[in-house]
C-alpha cells in the first residue's frame, strides 16, 4: 500500500522535516511505500508549486496518513479533503487507526 504522508510544515522549525522523515522511515520499515512531500519539493519553493506537486503525488496513492497537528494546516486539510473526495481511506500516521469523516 502506498501512503501519502500529510501534515503541517509551514511555521514549524525546519518545516517539520524531522517528523516527516522519522514517520516515513517508521512506515517504510513496516512495509509501506510512503510518498513524503518533504522529499518532493524544497521548502523554499513557492507554496503553489509545493501544493501542485503534492496533490499530483497524492492522486497516485492508495491512502493518506495524517501526522499529528494536521488539523492546523490548510494544506493538509485540503489534501485530506481531496483524498476523501476521490475515495481514499485516511489514517493517523502514527497509529494507523482510521480517521473518521468528522475529524
Amino acid at each position: 500500500m502506498t501512503l501519502y504522508l500529510a501534515g503541517k510544515m509551514r511555521g514549524l522549525p525546519d518545516f517539520n522535516y524531522p517528523t516527516f522523515t522519522k514517520v516515513s522511515a517508521d512506515l517504510r520499515s513496516r512495509g509501506y511505500t510512503v510518498v513524503n512531500p518533504a522529499e518532493l519539493t524544497e521548502p523554499t519553493a513557492p507554496r503553489t508549486l509545493c501544493m501542485y506537486r503534492d496533490i499530483k503525488a497524492l492522486l497516485e496513492c492508495d491512502a493518506i496518513a495524517m501526522l499529528p497537528g494536521w488539523d492546523t494546516s490548510p494544506g493538509a486539510i485540503l489534501e485530506l479533503e481531496i483524498a476523501r473526495q476521490i475515495g481514499l481511506p485516511a489514517f493517523d500516521a502514527i497509529s494507523l487507526e482510521p480517521i473518521e469523516r468528522s475529524a
